[in-house]
């Protein structure tokens, strides 16, 4: 079966399941292998996936993101009102609910897009007008979503190790494979 061949979708959903039933990400991984016949594919699938263990041991910090977000959305909802605000942090509290690891990193980049709007704001404003305390509160908030979103991208879904062996295939040539290593916490 070629990797053009194979039903993402299905993939997907496969591996979901086998996670969420506290499938290790290796054995999911080589249960999928030999039912799809592509590491390379299946590799792909689960590595933004957390398991069954990476979400007991972390899930905790994981609702701890999702409330500073919330905060963050209802804070610049109360302050600035757009539709954009809406829309922007929906979807990351989508993301973040959903753990969707892939998508950590915009959290990270509203987080970073913040800290330097409030830098800019700290040094373009009227000193006198600045709401100190709100604006120590908002950068705390994004420092801390910030590193949540990087620190919880690594620990909920390492990326796995890829092993280089050399093996001789069914003509005596001697061929290079790639396999692929799951840490499981």
């Amino acid at each position: 079966m070629g990797t053009n061949n194979i039903d993402k979708i299905n993939l997907s959903k496969e591996a979901r399941q086998l996670l969420k039933q506290g499938t290790t990400k290796q054995e999911t991984f080589e249960i999928l292998v030999g039912k799809y016949k592509s590491s390379k594919v299946v590799s792909d699938a689960l590595k933004n996936m957390p398991s069954l263990q990476a979400v007991k041991k972390y899930g905790f910090w994981n609702y701890i993101l999702f409330v500073l977000l919330l905060f963050s959305a209802l804070f610049f909802a109360m302050h600035k009102p757009a539709f954009i605000i809406y829309v922007w942090y929906g979807l990351l509290l989508y993301v973040v609910a959903r753990m969707a690891v892939k998508y950590y990193i915009y959290v990270a980049l509203l987080s970073v897009i913040t800290l330097i709007t409030l830098a800019v704001l700290m040094i373009t404003a009227d000193k006198s007008q600045i709401n100190w305390v709100e604006i120590g509160i908002i950068c705390i908030d994004a420092a801390l979503t910030l590193f949540l979103s990087i620190w919880l991208e690594r620990k909920l879904s390492p990326k796995p190790k890829e092993v280089k062996e050399l093996y001789t295939n069914s003509q005596g040539e001697q061929k290079l494979r790639v396999k692929y290593e799951f840490a499981d916490i």
